[in-house]
C-alpha cells in the first residue's frame, strides 16, 4: 500500500484527490497513491488551476506542494496580503520548490523524476444554502402568469443568461419576488398580487389580498390571532398585528358611506301616506356584565322598520380613544388622529342616546316621525324620547311579548328555587305550561285585534276591552294549570277536569305566583298586539358574531365601530352584502367567486326560510314527538349535583358534632318549635324542623334495617320525599279542618256554658 501523506499542507474542506498511476522502486506502491485536500470555496481557482496542469500530464513536487497548500484556508488568508508577499513563480505558474518544501517530500522518498504519470481528480462537497422561500404563498394566478411570462421578453446580449431568483420581500400576503439574469445582470421584480402596498379603499379600483384577507375575518368576527394561526397550519406567512390594524383602520374609513348604504337600502313609509311609522329599537355593548358591571367602553343601539324590516338608524357611542390614551399617558403632545371617542358618560346610557339621536334625525333622514316603537322592558328611553323629541309626546311604547314572557317564566323558576316545599307544585313542567298559557293567551287576542275594522274610535274601544280580557286570562292561568278550571274560556281550556290542587297549595306559595302574574298582567295594553323585537336581536347576533362574540377587547381604535357597520349591512343587504358593499368601494364589479359564494348563500337562506314556511302552514303541520328531558340523568354528571368526593372523616366527625349540637334545645326553645310549626303540612317551618329529626313514624324503617341493606334510598326518602296529594286527601283535610273548627267552637260554648252556670250557683249559694 502506498504511504498516506499526512501534515500541515492538506487540512482543507474541499475535496481534491491526486491519483498516481506510475510505479517507482522508491515509492511501495500496489494500489494508486491518493493525496486528498478539502477546501473551502476560495480554493476554486488553485483547483481548476491545478487540474488543468494535471491533464498536461505531469506534476512536479513544487507544483503538487503548491497545488496542496493553494486549497488550505491559509492559503486564502494568504492571497489577500499585499503583493510584496507573494512568492516568485516558475514557467507553469506555480512557486519555486524551496528548500522547506524539497525537505518535506525527500522524507517519503519522493524525487521529481518519480512523478511521472500524476493525474487528478476533483470531488466537491458545497453546503447547501439556504432557500429564499420557505413555505406557501397567496397567489392571484392569472396576473402572476402574466407575470413569469413577462421573463421571456429578454434579449441577453451574451445569449445563454437565465433569470434566477435572489430575493423575496413580503408585504402582509403578498410577496415580491426580485429575479436577476446569469450574465448581464438585469433585474425583474414580479408581485405574487395585483396591488402590493396598502393604499386608502377609495384611492384604487381594487382589493388587494391583504385589504381582502382583514375584510375576511373581520366578516367571521375574528381578528389577528386567528388570521396568524390559520396562515400558519397552512404554511403562509402572516401579516404583522400592526399591518393587521393599519389596514382594519382604512377598511373602517369609508364608514359613514357604508352606512349611508346601510340606511337607504329600504322604503320608509308604511303605505306611502301615513307620516308616522312604527318601528323597533333594541341596544348592546362590548361585552358582556350579565347585569352586574354596566362597564363597558363601547355600545351600539339601532332603529328597525316595523313592516318594511329594514334599518333605519344604526349608532355607536365609543368612551375609549387608545390614542389619545396613550399621549395623556406618556405626556407628549397630541397628533393629528381620527379620534372615536364620542362618549363620556356612563355606558348604561348610551342605548338610550343613540335611540334618541335616531328618534330627533327621523323627519331629517327618512321624512316620517316614528310615533310607536316596540322595544324590552329594561329600556327606560321612553321618558327621554318624551323630553327630547319634538314630536315625543305622542309616541307610545309596546313591549316585546316574548321577553315579558321570558321575564315571567325566570321569575316563575326563582321562586320554585326560592320557597321551600314548592317543588310538588311549581315543578318544571307546571312552569313550562304557565308560559306556554301566557304564550297562546297573547297570540290568539292579537289575531282577533287584527281583524278589527272600522273607525279609529271604534278600534281603540275593542282594544282596551280585549286587554281586559287579556289581563283576566293571564291572572286565571295559574288556576288553570292547578286544575281549577272555574273561569277559563273555550280556546284556553278543552274542559278536562283534573284533582284541583290551587286550593292545596301553601298560601305562601300561592301569593308569589300571584304577585309574578300580576306583573305580566299589568302589561297586557302593552302586549296585546304580540309585537316582538327579533329583528332587532337579529342586528345584535351580527354584531357579537363580527365581534367575536364579545370575548375580545376591540374597543381601542374604533374597530368595534366598523364591525356594528358591518353587522348593518349584513343585516339589511342579507348573504350577499360583501358583493355590493366591495362594488361601492372600488366601483368595481366584484370577483366570481364572491358572487358565486353569496348567490349560494341567498339561495340556502331562501330554502330555508321556505321549509319554516311549510312547517307551520295550518294543514300541513304536523305534531313532533317531544324529546324526552335529559336534565334529571344530567345532573349527577354536571352541575352544581353533581357526584363528588366524600368527605374526609376528620371533617366528617367534626360536622356531625356541629348538627347534633344545633338539635340540643330546651323546653323554652322547646315550645318556642312547637308554636312555629303548628299547621304540620301547611307549614314550611314544620317540614324543615321535621327533616332534621327522626320521628316515630319513621324510626322503624331505621332500627329494623339490616346492616347490609343499603342506607341510600332511605335518607333520600327521609330528606327529599315528596309531598303526594290527591282529591280524596284534599277533601278530608278541608273536612278535617272545617270538623276540627266546629268542634272547638262547641267545645269553647260549652265551656263558657258550664262556667256562667258554676259562678250562679256559687253566687246563690253564697246569698242562702
Amino acid at each position: 500500500m502506498g504511504t498516506p501523506l499526512s501534515g500541515p499542507p492538506i487540512a482543507t474542506r474541499r475535496r481534491a484527490s491526486f491519483i498516481y498511476t506510475g510505479s517507482n522502486q522508491n515509492v511501495q506502491s500496489e494500489a494508486p497513491l491518493v493525496v486528498r485536500t478539502d477546501s473551502s470555496n476560495g480554493g476554486h481557482r488553485a483547483m481548476r488551476q491545478t487540474t488543468r496542469h494535471a491533464d498536461a500530464g505531469s506534476l512536479s513536487r513544487a507544483q503538487l506542494t503548491q497545488c496542496t497548500k493553494a486549497n488550505s484556508p491559509e492559503s486564502n488568508r494568504e492571497q489577500r496580503q499585499s503583493a510584496a508577499c507573494t512568492p516568485c513563480l516558475d514557467d507553469s505558474g506555480f512557486a519555486r520548490e524551496d528548500d522547506a518544501t524539497s525537505e518535506y517530500w525527500d522524507n517519503f522518498g519522493i524525487v521529481e523524476e518519480s512523478l511521472p504519470g500524476l493525474s487528478l481528480e476533483t470531488s466537491v462537497t458545497t453546503q447547501p444554502e439556504e432557500a429564499i422561500i420557505i413555505g406557501r404563498r397567496v397567489v392571484s394566478l392569472a396576473h402572476f402568469v402574466n407575470a413569469v411570462r413577462s421573463l421571456d421578453d429578454h434579449s441577453c446580449p451574451k445569449l445563454t443568461g437565465r433569470f434566477a431568483l435572489v430575493k423575496e420581500r413580503r408585504v402582509g400576503l403578498c410577496s415580491e419576488l426580485t429575479f436577476t439574469c446569469s450574465e448581464c445582470q438585469e433585474i425583474r421584480k414580479l408581485t405574487t398580487d395585483p396591488v402590493t402596498e396598502p393604499t386608502s379603499l377609495t384611492d384604487k379600483a381594487n382589493v388587494g389580498v391583504n385589504e381582502a384577507a382583514v375584510w375576511a375575518f373581520m366578516s367571521i368576527g375574528s381578528g389577528h390571532s386567528q388570521l396568524e394561526e390559520a396562515m400558519a397550519v397552512m404554511e403562509i406567512p402572516a401579516m404583522s398585528k400592526g399591518a393587521f390594524l393599519r389596514r382594519e383602520e382604512s377598511l373602517g374609513k369609508p364608514e359613514k358611506k357604508k352606512k349611508k348604504l346601510a340606511e337607504e337600502a329600504g322604503a320608509f313609509c308604511e303605505d306611502g301616506i301615513t307620516p308616522y311609522i312604527t318601528v323597533i329599537v333594541d341596544g348592546g355593548w362590548s361585552h358582556r356584565s350579565h347585569g352586574h358591571r354596566y362597564s363597558a367602553n363601547s355600545g351600539v343601539a339601532v332603529i328597525i322598520g316595523g313592516r318594511t324590516k329594514k334599518l333605519l338608524y344604526l349608532g355607536v357611542r365609543n368612551k375609549l380613544c387608545s390614542t389619545c390614551e396613550h399621549y395623556s399617558r406618556t405626556g407628549k403632545g397630541k397628533k393629528d388622529h381620527v379620534c372615536y371617542k364620542n362618549w363620556n358618560q356612563s355606558s348604561g346610557a348610551m342605548e338610550s342616546d343613540i335611540i334618541v339621536e335616531g328618534f330627533q334625525r327621523s323627519v331629517e333622514m327618512h321624512g316620517v316621525e316614528y310615533r310607536i316603537f316596540i322595544g324590552d322592558g329594561d329600556l327606560s328611553v321612553l321618558h327621554q324620547i318624551l323630553t327630547k323629541v319634538e314630536y315625543g309626546r305622542f309616541v307610545k311604547k309596546r313591549e316585546c311579548a316574548n321577553l315579558v314572557v321570558k321575564c315571567y317564566t325566570a321569575r316563575l323558576y326563582g321562586i320554585a328555587k326560592e320557597t321551600k316545599g314548592s317543588s310538588a307544585f311549581l315543578s318544571g313542567p307546571r312552569i313550562k305550561r304557565l308560559k306556554n298559557g301566557a304564550r297562546k293567551a297573547i297570540k290568539h287576542y292579537a289575531n282577533i285585534l287584527r281583524d278589527v275594522q272600522g273607525t279609529a274610535q271604534k278600534q281603540r274601544a275593542q282594544k282596551a276591552d280585549l286587554t281586559r280580557q287579556l289581563a283576566g286570562d293571564l291572572i286565571n292561568g295559574p288556576k288553570h294549570v292547578f286544575g281549577c278550571h272555574d273561569r277559563c274560556k273555550d280556546y284556553f281550556c278543552d274542559g278536562t277536569k283534573g284533582d284541583n290542587i290551587y286550593d292545596g297549595m301553601p298560601k305562601v306559595l300561592q301569593m308569589k305566583i300571584v304577585t309574578a302574574v300580576n306583573i305580566i298582567a299589568e302589561k297586557a295594553d302593552r302586549i296585546v298586539t304580540d309585537d316582538t323585537s327579533n329583528l332587532a336581536e337579529a342586528v345584535m347576533a351580527l354584531v357579537a358574531k363580527l365581534s367575536g362574540g364579545k370575548q375580545i377587547n376591540r374597543c381601542q381604535k374604533g374597530f368595534y365601530e366598523h364591525r356594528c357597520y358591518g353587522a348593518g349591512l349584513s343585516f339589511q343587504l342579507g348573504p350577499q352584502w360583501h358583493c355590493p358593499t366591495s362594488k361601492a368601494v372600488t366601483c368595481k364589479s366584484p370577483a366570481a367567486v364572491l358572487k358565486r359564494y353569496a348567490s349560494k348563500k341567498t339561495a340556502q337562506k331562501a330554502n330555508k326560510e321556505s321549509l319554516r314556511r311549510k312547517l307551520f302552514e295550518e294543514n300541513g303541520h304536523q305534531q313532533h314527538k317531544r324529546k324526552e328531558s335529559t336534565v334529571n340523568d344530567s345532573m349527577i354528571h354536571y352541575g352544581p349535583n353533581c357526584q363528588q368526593p366524600d368527605m374526609p372523616p376528620e371533617q366528617y366527625a367534626e360536622k356531625e358534632r356541629a348538627v347534633l349540637a344545633s338539635l340540643q334545645v330546651n323546653e323554652k326553645q322547646q315550645m318556642e318549635i312547637e308554636k312555629a310549626t303548628r299547621g304540620q303540612a301547611d307549614n314550611p317551618t314544620w317540614h324543615f324542623e321535621r327533616n332534621m329529626r327522626l320521628t316515630a313514624s319513621n324510626f322503624y324503617a331505621v332500627c329494623r334495617r339490616r346492616e347490609w341493606t343499603p342506607c341510600d334510598t332511605l335518607v333520600k326518602t327521609l330528606l327529599y320525599k315528596k309531598n303526594f296529594t290527591s282529591a280524596a286527601l284534599e277533601h278530608g283535610r278541608q273536612l278535617h279542618s272545617g270538623y276540627t273548627s266546629k268542634k272547638w267552637k262547641l267545645l269553647c260554648n260549652l265551656a263558657d256554658y258550664l262556667f256562667t252556670q258554676s259562678t250562679d250557683s256559687w253566687r246563690r249559694r253564697q246569698t242562702d
